[in-house]
């Protein structure tokens, strides 16, 4: 797995050059170079088949185990001593008596309705690990995303699977918790509980973690369909990651009622080739990988995001929100048919480089930047089929780190913006709210191309730039959502530079 540490400075140097400097050719040159040198990510997992990774033959037959290892088979007991299958601990004691530098390996099996929790913290020169496995300790190997994939079933014959049981389709219980810092866990499948897995210490290690089916599925609880309360089901976090300096990898979610993966607090941690799913339409997802206050100098990379299906619920996607979001930097992300989201003044200096936000059959989705979020940089990004890039603002509560601002001075470098109704929406959301700004956003050498319009206006907008832009085949300058109230909203744009092909306007 690589890391991105080292690239933020490189970055922000990046962001502070393109934009102070009025030599948009010589920006253009400085960027390539420096991409040029930023450590590439490894291949993604192709978004449309999910092919699977390169596989990895034998992976067992080079792993050593180490001397003293212990293990953990479905039928093991507290009573042994752990130290072979034939001699194995039952899981709960072992969650709660091994040490740190332990090797613990749990072979796959259906460990039922339990609850995990580790007791004892490990070191920086000794984690305790606990490992799952197949037959023999090594032969799962999660490189470049999960060994699960969307359209597998869970199977404790592949790994050890955590399964709760349920009550009116209701999820119960919390599968594994992980309070201690200095543990690394791999290869488990949870499924029906409330929440999947809580790591809150630090320098934890969590990959190949899959989690599907948490929260409430009761079809009674379920809106519009069941009940008119929007709430009532609003449960369901697959996976929980907060504290400094951690890994997440590799992990996978699948229909988790509230929240896909939450983070809260969590600093310096490294993501990558995480997934999350939902195609649930008693209990979408509502938030699918969300960073909310005191979330901040993360490095996030090749995660995948998606929404499958016109679900009842358009899905919040990967989503910046609340106080001191800040300086976290995200490449080589796809989100499919769900939005990206940027939200309140504390939701500054981030980010993101290369990634996709594509909308599905319906168009939905979009990247929606509200509430004063400012100072964000997107590069090489591509936003198509989907409804653009929307400005808004519908909160005004001060402690949440609202402005009365639609978002300011972010700005766009070398981005496509394609195949929609329109690329720029200063979004009314509330007609209350149309009279704040969104203002002095940047779009420099960027491409909107066929688009009905370059900008939906249902929002006061000003000091929009558009730097040595192309626009192709565009139909219409503007329109409104609410023409008859917004019709003279003006539009404040400054164009340099920017050409105009096949456009009526």
């Amino acid at each position: 797995m690589k890391t991105y540490l080292n690239n933020a400075f490189s970055f922000l140097f990046i962001i502070a050059f393109i934009f102070s400097s009025q030599s948009c050719t010589n920006d253009a040159l400085f960027v390539e170079a420096i991409l040029a040198t930023e450590p590439e990510s490894e291949p993604p997992v192709d978004p449309v088949t999910n092919e699977d990774p390169v596989p990895v033959e034998n992976p067992s037959s080079t792993f050593k185990i180490p001397e003293g290892s212990y293990y953990v088979t479905v039928s093991g007991k507290s009573t042994n001593d752990g130290l072979s299958e034939a001699n194995a601990w039952d899981i709960e004691y072992a969650f709660s008596n091994a040490k740190a530098g332990d090797y613990v390996f749990i072979k796959s099996g259906n460990y039922g309705n339990i609850e995990l929790r580790v007791k004892n913290p490990g070191t920086s020169s000794e984690p305790l690990r606990f490992i799952g496995y197949t037959s023999t300790p090594g032969d799962i190997i999660a490189e470049q995303g999960s060994t699960f994939k969307y359209g597998d079933q869970v199977d404790p014959n592949v790994m050890p699977l955590l399964q709760a049981t349920r009550t009116n389709n209701e999820g119960n219980g919390n599968a594994i918790n992980i309070s201690q810092p200095y543990v690394e866990i791999s290869n488990f499948q949870i499924k029906n509980y409330i929440s999947g897995l809580s790591s809150y210490g630090e320098y934890n290690v969590v990959n190949n973690i899959i989690v599907v089916e948490v929260g409430d599925f009761n079809p009674a609880h379920s809106y519009p369909t069941g009940t008119s309360n929007a709430f009532l089901n609003y449960n369901g976090i697959g996976i929980a990651f907060n504290g400094e300096f951690s890994t997440l990898k590799n992990c996978f979610v699948l229909n988790s009622g509230s929240e896909g993966y939450r983070f809260y607090e969590a600093q310096n941690q490294t993501h990558s080739y995480n997934q999350v799913y939902s195609d649930n339409n008693i209990n979408p997802t509502d938030y699918y990988y969300l960073f909310s206050t005191g979330s901040s100098n993360n490095e996030i990379s090749n995660i995948h995001v998606e929404r499958i299906g016109n679900l009842e619920h358009g899905g919040h996607g990967l989503v910046l929100k609340t106080l001191d979001v800040n300086n976290n930097n995200f490449y080589d992300c796809l989100i499919k048919n769900t939005n990206v989201e940027l939200s309140y003044s504390g939701v500054k200096n981030n980010s993101f480089i290369r990634c996709k936000i594509i909308g599905g059959d319906d168009g939905d989705g979009g990247l929606s930047i509200a509430n004063g979020a400012n100072n964000n940089s997107f590069i090489n990004c591509v936003i198509s089929n989907n409804q653009g890039v929307m400005f808004a603002d519908w909160d005004e509560t001060v402690s949440l780190g609202d402005v009365k601002n639609a978002g300011h001075n972010n700005k766009f470098f070398q981005c496509e913006i394609k195949d929609m109704i329109g690329g720029v929406n200063f979004y009314w959301y509330s007609v209350q709210n149309s009279e704040i700004y969104a203002n002095d956003n940047i779009f420099e050498e960027c491409t909107f191309s066929n688009l009905d319009n370059l900008f939906i206006v249902d929002r006061a907008n000003l000091n929009t730039k558009f730097i040595n832009c192309s626009v192709v085949n565009v139909k219409k300058l503007r329109d409104s959502y609410y023409p008859t109230i917004h019709s003279s909203i003006p539009l404040n744009i400054v164009h340099q530079n920017t050409t105009y092909e096949n456009s009526d306007f």
